[in-house]
């Protein structure tokens, strides 16, 4: 069950958007805007996540206390 939102952010050129939950996980899901479905669920991690923001169509970042990850997307997302 989710719990709610903590942060959402959209790709520059408006076709995805990424946000992540405020469960345990930190669960971020990948969404399609254009078919408005989700695409790819992770976990983000145990610290949260407080912002989250795009550095190009294909890759965004997640930050938080004791927190940074960057993210590449294609059909799924991966980290680094």
């Amino acid at each position: 069950m989710t719990k709610g939102v903590l942060a959402v952010a959209i790709s520059p050129d408006g076709n995805r958007g990424v946000c992540v939950g405020m469960d345990d996980d930190h669960m971020i899901g990948l969404l399609d805007l254009q078919k408005g479905k989700l695409i790819s669920t992770a976990k983000g991690g145990k610290k949260v996540i407080l912002k989250m923001g795009w550095v190009s169509n294909s890759e965004f970042v997640t930050i938080g206390i004791n927190h940074f990850k960057s993210w590449t997307v294609d059909q799924k997302m991966t980290s680094k």
